[in-house]
C-alpha cells in the first residue's frame, strides 16, 4: 500500500511537495537527539482549513510529504544520519521499527482522511 501511495507522489511536482513539506512538523522521539527540529510554517497552506473536506485535504498533503520525508530517512546510511541528526551512533533496528510504525499510522491517517476524497483531487491516490 505504501509502495503506491510512493508511486503516485513521484508524479507529484516538486515544487508542490516543497511547498508541502513546510506544512509538516517534526518531533523529536528520544534523547539524546538533534538540537534543532524542523518546524511547520502553517500560513504555506492557503487552503482553508476551517471545514471537514479542507482540514482532511491539508491532512493528506502533509501525510504524503512525511511519506516521502520517512522514504528518504530510510534510504540514509548509518553515517549520513549520524551526520545529519547530529546523534553519536545509529540503533538500525529501533530506526526501522520507528519508520515502519510511523508508515503504518500514515496509512492509517491517509486512510481516514480520504473516505470522501474527490475524484480529481491531487491529494486523491486512490483506495490503499
Amino acid at each position: 500500500m505504501l509502495n503506491r501511495i510512493l508511486r503516485t507522489l513521484s508524479g507529484v511536482s516538486l515544487a508542490v511537495a516543497l511547498g508541502i513539506s513546510s506544512f509538516v512538523s517534526t518531533q523529536a522521539v528520544a534523547d539524546p537527539g538533534p538540537a534543532i527540529v524542523a518546524k511547520a510554517d502553517h500560513h504555506l497552506w492557503h487552503g482553508a482549513i476551517n471545514s471537514p473536506a479542507g482540514f482532511d485535504q491539508a491532512s493528506r498533503a502533509s501525510i504524503l510529504v512525511y511519506v516521502l520525508a520517512l522514504e528518504d530517512m530510510r534510504k540514509l546510511t548509518d553515517e549520513e544520519m549520524i551526520a545529519s541528526f547530529k546523534i553519536k551512533s545509529v540503533n538500525r533496528a529501533s530506526v526501522e521499527k520507528w519508520l515502519n510504525k510511523e508508515q503504518m499510522l500514515s496509512l492509517l491517517n491517509y486512510q481516514r482522511a480520504s473516505k470522501d476524497c474527490l475524484a480529481n483531487e491531487w491529494t486523491c491516490i486512490g483506495s490503499v
